[in-house]
């Protein structure tokens, strides 16, 4: 498999950094910093199509050919915000949502030491889940694949061997951990200006039934594969993703009703087309929000001045 590249992995932290920074710097500069940001996002995984290629993934590859133009299109909306001077706060939430994500993502995957202790462990309680049913299952050793400790330098994914009487069966990868999704519900609650009460209880609520749904969906998985005899592309691409899908659907309900302002900074973006000019009220889409509710930034007089003058001159939406 390929080695890592060291040039596409500095562009990947440097993104991930610059979004981290213009998610806590208050100065209307960091709409700026937050565009550089999102633009070599879109660079990475524009770098990263001929790698889906080589592997014959249309899909993955397609969705990178589209990352680009969509995170322009999140930057040019940063830059809007530097001319009208305004904290969109949806914008402010994708971009803390992606750094708490990506950071610790990327911690775990890129040293072995974490990633490979997190298969095992994934792999150990699927073993244990299935011989509770009376199975006989075994989780093999971590096999590094040729990785140094502190730093992965190969593609080659992590695994650990999941056996029945000394039989290999299948091979737990970090995919099959739900760290994933786990960032994601982590980012996402944790860039929200709710309460840090609420934001406890929402991933309370959400992490540890997302794990546990996991090992679920790993023992449904390799029960219909190895026991039912079931085609794996199907017990894994149907069965497996069904469950997930819809324990996704649940986990994502309560959160929202636990912290709602993860659902309005969400709705926030999805208005990002109609968003013509200062103000845009995307709860209620086609009118201005309020001047009292206005960014908090810092500004200087005269730049002050032109912001008021650009708010009266830009139209209204239709």
């Amino acid at each position: 498999m390929a080695a890592v590249e060291p040039l596409v992995d500095s562009i990947l932290f440097l993104a991930v950094g610059l979004l981290g920074v213009g998610y806590f710097w208050k100065r209307n500069e960091t709409h700026l910093v937050r565009a550089v940001g999102w633009t070599a996002m879109g660079i990475y995984w524009w770098m990263q199509i001929p790698n889906f290629l080589e592997a014959a993934d249309g899909f993955n590859a397609f969705a990178a050919a589209l990352a680009l133009p969509a995170f322009m299109f999140v930057a040019y909306h940063e830059a809007l915000s530097y001319k009208w001077r305004e904290e969109y706060k949806p914008l402010r939430f994708v971009a803390g949502a992606v750094f708490f994500a990506g950071a610790v993502y990327l911690v775990v995957d890129r040293v072995p030491l974490l990633s490979g202790g997190l298969i095992q462990v994934v792999a150990d309680h699927t073993a244990a889940f299935l011989n509770a049913f009376g199975l006989n299952y075994t989780a093999g050793g971590l096999d590094l694949v040729g990785n140094p400790a502190l730093y992965r330098v190969n593609y080659e994914e992590l695994f650990v061997p999941i056996t029945e009487a000394g039989n290999p069966v299948v091979r737990i990868v970090l995919a099959c951990s739900a760290l994933q999704a786990i960032v994601v519900a982590w980012g996402f609650i944790m860039a929200t200006d709710a309460s840090y009460q609420r934001k406890g209880l929402a991933l309370l609520v959400t992490i540890p039934p997302i794990y546990a749904l996991n090992l679920v969906r790993n023992v449904a998985v390799i029960f219909l594969y190895n026991d039912s005899n079931l085609d794996f592309e199907i017990a894994h691409g149907v069965a497996g993703k069904l469950i997930s899908l819809v324990s996704l659907v649940v986990l994502v309900l309560l959160a929202f009703k636990i912290v709602p302002e993860m659902y309005q900074n969400i709705n926030g973006l999805m208005d990002l087309p109609w968003r013509k000019g200062p103000r845009h009220d995307y709860m209620n889409r086609g009118k201005r929000a309020p001047k009292g509710e206005e960014a908090e930034v810092e500004v200087d007089a005269p730049r002050e001045a032109q912001s008021a003058r650009d708010e009266d001159e830009a139209p209204e939406l239709a």
